[in-house]
């Protein structure tokens, strides 16, 4: 048992070590909304990041933003976590215990159709769920937490960002879908709840000003994706667009062979 002295400098060391990472991160900045106020803040944050979508161009770009909406064809319905980081080159990549992803909804060719919004893993997920940008939705499959890092796009160098926001899809449960940020040292830059909306669409997007972000963890509510979702007991929540601020290369210290990575 600690003693009220070693107890006290264990949390000023905590407290320093959080006021520091978040002086290093900026003010945030916080957009959330349900129901039919969704699409309006999704595209106020993406105005946010500078309101344009670099799509797959090779980065570093000086502003903008990338994003991710799983509706193309070519997404698989068993996709690898690093999907979005070599095959799209979106710059981010994906892991879960078990690295087990789906998204719904796959084309005819595709070895997982027939699926409609997840009903080939559970019969009545297509009464909880529904797409915002039509048709198809993302879920880790293994475990209901994932986590997000990211790369300079085509060129794969670690990198970070300065927001991250997503639409997450019937979210039962007050605080218990979040994410949190953590910086490239692994140290946490806060958590965001997510509000509840049952049966319905989510959307929360944080913007911290600096690319300080290396790292996202997302919880998705309480259950996985094969769970009944019966809440507030099991409470399965999923996915649909991701958005998320320009990659920028974590800066290293330079050797004659990186001196020319970018273009000097």
């Amino acid at each position: 048992m600690k003693t009220p002295t070693l107890l006290a400098a264990c949390l000023l060391v905590l407290a320093s070590a959080l006021s520091g990472a978040m002086a290093q991160s900026g003010k945030p900045t916080v957009l959330d909304a349900v129901g039919d106020e969704v699409p309006a803040a999704f595209e106020a944050f993406q105005l946010l990041m500078g309101g344009e979508d670099n799509g797959n161009s090779p980065g570093p770009i000086q502003a903008g933003f990338r994003s991710v909406n799983w509706d193309a064809d070519v997404v698989p319905f068993d996709m690898p976590g690093t999907f979005f980081r070599d095959d799209v080159t979106r710059g981010m990549a994906l892991t879960t215990e078990g690295d087990e992803f789906r998204v719904s909804n796959p084309p005819e060719d595709d070895p997982g159709y027939p699926d409609n919004l997840f009903d080939s893993i559970n019969a009545d997920h297509p009464n909880q769920f529904q797409a915002f940008s039509p048709e198809r939705i993302f879920s880790p499959l293994t475990d209901n937490t994932f986590e997000i890092t990211f790369s300079v796009p085509a060129k794969g160098d670690k990198a970070t960002v300065s927001a991250y926001g997503a639409i997450f899809v019937d979210v039962d449960n007050d605080e218990e879908t979040y994410f949190e940020f953590f910086d490239e040292k692994d140290a946490s830059l806060g958590l965001w709840y997510v509000p509840a909306y049952p049966q319905g669409l989510s959307f929360l997007g944080v913007d911290l000003e600096k690319p300080v972000i290396a790292k996202v963890v997302v919880y998705l509510g309480g259950a996985k994706l094969d769970q009944p979702d019966q809440p507030p007991q099991y409470d399965v929540a999923v996915m649909d667009d991701f958005l998320f601020a320009e990659p920028v290369p974590i800066a290293k210290k330079p050797t004659a062979a990186s001196m020319d990575d970018y273009g000097r």
